[in-house]
């Protein structure tokens, strides 16, 4: 948790995707007393038609609109009430404060382009911006705030059966690309590298902390996306005891696999989790895992399937007159989509690979699955099965 504090009265805490910020009111306030607007990076409060200075202002960075964003009235009737705002962050970081402080704002600047590239980043950041352009924010808090919390997968006997969770997002073969660990003699460090495009994608809808979790035991680490946990990214037992109380994460940039990223001259993003040793085992290990499992990486040669693809759907419009060299060219790529098979990148070396869970009627694993619970049902209590009546109901 970064620290928090007190501006001019307005108590602040924050995590590193929200700020919240508590106000005192009076006795005899209610909702319909309170405005709340925002923009981007300016909010403003009114009290019964009178802006409140301590809330109105700009704030240190971009935040995200409501639901994401909201604000309520908490406290009994006839007791002092505290105005609740919490602003999700558009970007995953640490603020100093609240309010920026500077002459002037950064998003207020002009913004300039030397390509088309740039100049759709730039169209796309002025839809953040939102210069003065306040939406007022109905009071209340969502149903689902704080957000991290999703019900377990379903578990037990036919867990691998389970169908998705309505809060499923995404799997970790969506934007993983490498897996690898580290030791020193007090610390781990487990990283989990993205594809910097794919990430990008999925945190404008969420920010990392309700993106990814972690469990952590005395001598194991269960790392997953929130939604999919039935199928971790990484399910480990160490060789020797961790602390996992010490346990901490955090989003940086690491060279390891920046070779596999679709755009190699965007950075390299990380998921590193620092996890303490136990006393004890304050060495550097001869191995740093008792097992590992893992799951399948991102589609390497993605690429080379999406140009086959593009080339059979080129060859369905173009007419005879079309060059003999360009049609052969589309013909011959577009023949390679018999062969193709997928290759995914590779994790941790002495990791297995498990399947997926879940119910997915499409995927090879489902009925791998299947196939295997059956034997299992058939060789342990198929025999001890007594015949059923079978009941025919009519129409």
């Amino acid at each position: 948790m970064p620290p928090g504090g007190d501006a001019d009265g307005v108590e602040w805490i924050q995590s590193m995707a929200r700020i919240t910020l508590s106000y005192p009111m009076e006795a005899d306030a209610t909702q319909d007393d309170i405005e709340v607007k925002l923009a981007g990076f300016q909010i403003e409060v009114s009290f019964k038609g009178t802006k409140l200075k301590q809330l109105t202002g700009e704030l240190q960075d971009l935040v995200r609109a409501p639901p994401k964003s909201w604000w309520i009235l908490a406290g009994d009737e006839g007791s002092p009430k505290t105005l609740v705002v919490q602003l999700m962050k558009l970007k995953h970081g640490a603020w100093g404060g609240p309010w920026y402080s500077g002459q002037l704002h950064p998003k207020k600047k002009g913004r300039f382009w030397w390509n088309e590239t740039a100049r759709a980043q730039a169209l796309e950041e002025e839809k953040s911006i939102k210069l003065n352009l306040y939406e007022v924010i109905p009071p209340g808090r969502p149903d689902e705030d704080d957000s991290a919390w999703y019900p377990p997968a379903a578990s037990g006997e036919l867990g691998i059966f389970s169908p998705l969770s309505d809060k499923y997002f995404c799997s970790p073969d969506d934007l993983v690309i490498g897996t690898n660990v580290k030791q020193d003699k007090r610390f781990i460090y487990l990283y989990i590298h993205f594809d910097n495009e794919a990430l990008d994608f999925f945190e404008q809808q969420v920010p990392y902390e309700d993106l990814f979790a972690a469990d952590m035991g005395p001598n194991t680490a269960y790392v997953f996306i929130r939604g999919d946990d039935q199928n971790p990214i990484i399910n480990a037992t160490f060789a020797g005891l961790i602390y996992p109380d010490g346990t901490t994460w955090k989003m940086t940039t690491e060279e390891t696999f920046r070779r596999r990223q679709k755009a190699q001259g965007s950075p390299s993003p990380a998921l590193m989790i620092t996890i303490p040793k136990s006393e004890g085992y304050i060495y550097e290990w001869p191995q740093v895992f008792e097992t590992c499992w893992q799951h399948r990486l991102m589609v390497k040669n993605q690429g080379d399937y999406e140009e086959m693809i593009g080339a059979f759907e080129q060859l369905q419009w173009i007419d005879e007159t079309a060059d003999a060299s360009y049609r052969a060219e589309l013909q011959d790529k577009a023949d390679k989509l018999q062969t193709w098979q997928e290759e995914r990148f590779d994790g941790i070396p002495e990791a297995q690979t498990f399947r997926r869970n879940g119910y997915d009627i499409e995927s090879n694993d489902y009925w791998e699955n299947v196939y295997d619970h059956v034997r299992e049902a058939v060789k342990t209590q198929g025999f001890l099965s007594a015949p059923k009546v079978l009941e025919v109901y009519g129409e």
